[in-house]
């Protein structure tokens, strides 16, 4: 080559290289550096000193290698120990983490990141990021039926129809009538008819038209009751006082009645009677059938007794013994 070397890239690569290298390899090196190594007058020469050239930089005996071009760099990753750069302009990062305040210009005033450049409202407090606001939330806004279980206090003035109500403490304040002592009603109000304010226990007797059900609690034995329905059965312990209507006094079912009227059931038998015991009379116009037998009365009984034929027989004899007597007297 005709060019000399750099006599400091020189020193240099005849240092490193010229005691191991072949020739091939000098050759190699020369053609990269655009000089003659072999030829150099540096070749065999000491430390190199001044200003670096070629891809080097700064000043020897420390030189730097140049910086690499940009579109030669390969792989997705700088090595851990790049921790600075000079970059202008990044692509879009995935995350980035700053452990530093952020300085230079920052679009809006985010580079600060203590307030928003223009203050926003929360439902009706201005907020701008610069301290504690407190928010109420707006009425509307709710959602869910219950409040949270600390919520034990509020200003309501209103509410609605409460399925349930619990008070512990005293109620104070204004309350419509006098419920806030709860011993009478403002107004009393009748209850079938029976007036009630709440002071005192009243008996309410309840109005027949509003009975339900069909069966009387089985504690009700007894009624006023004047009239009742068509009975499917009718049980009656004690004699029936008063009249009865219909044929019910000829029940057709006896009570299997004893003494000279007997009955089984539905059958009646009138039991043979003498004159002794229990006397049986029809008292209208009796009519008699067979043979029936009177006692016979005294020879002149002159009452309404029965007459029997034995009495009638004897009153006829008498008479006749009297009338033939009487004849007698008149024909002598």
């Amino acid at each position: 080559m005709a060019v000399d070397c750099d006599p400091n890239a020189l020193a240099i690569a005849a240092r490193c290289f010229t005691a191991s290298l072949s020739a091939a390899q000098l050759d190699a090196i020369e053609t990269m550096l655009s000089c003659d190594i072999a030829n150099s007058p540096a070749a065999g020469g000491g430390p190199p000193s001044g200003p670096a050239g070629g891809d080097l930089s700064g000043t020897y005996p420390n030189p730097q290698v140049s910086t690499a071009p940009a579109g030669v760099l390969s792989g997705n990753t700088l090595a851990a120990g790049v921790v600075n750069s000079s970059l202008t302009s990044v692509g879009t990062l995935v995350n980035l983490t700053v452990t530093n305040p952020i300085s230079g210009s920052v679009t809006g005033n985010a580079g600060s990141a203590t307030v928003l450049q223009t203050a926003r409202t929360i439902n009706g407090v201005s907020f701008d990021g610069s301290g504690n606001i407190t928010v109420t939330a707006a009425a509307g806004t709710l959602t869910g039926a219950t409040l949270a279980a600390n919520v034990l206090a509020s200003s309501l003035t209103s509410v609605g129809t409460l399925s349930s109500l619990t008070v512990s403490g005293t109620i104070t304040g204004s309350i419509s009538g006098n419920a806030a002592t709860a011993t009478a009603l403002q107004t009393p109000r009748a209850i079938n008819g029976t007036n009630f304010d709440g002071t005192a226990d009243i008996t309410v007797t309840a109005a027949a038209g509003t009975l339900t059900g069909a069966t009387l609690n089985a504690t009700v034995i007894n009624s006023s009751l004047t009239s009742v329905g068509t009975l499917t059965n009718l049980t009656v312990t004690n004699p029936i006082a008063g009249s009865v209507n219909g044929n019910a006094a000829t029940v057709t079912t006896n009570a299997n009645l004893t003494g000279p009227i007997t009955s089984v059931g539905n059958a009646t038998s009138i039991a043979s009677q003498t004159g002794t015991g229990t006397t049986f009379v029809m008292s209208v116009s009796p009519t008699f059938t067979g043979t029936p037998l009177s006692t016979t009365a005294a020879a002149g009984t002159n009452t309404t007794q029965i007459a029997t034929t034995a009495f009638v027989q004897t009153a006829v004899t008498l008479n006749g013994k009297m009338l033939a007597l009487a004849l007698g007297a008149q024909m002598q």
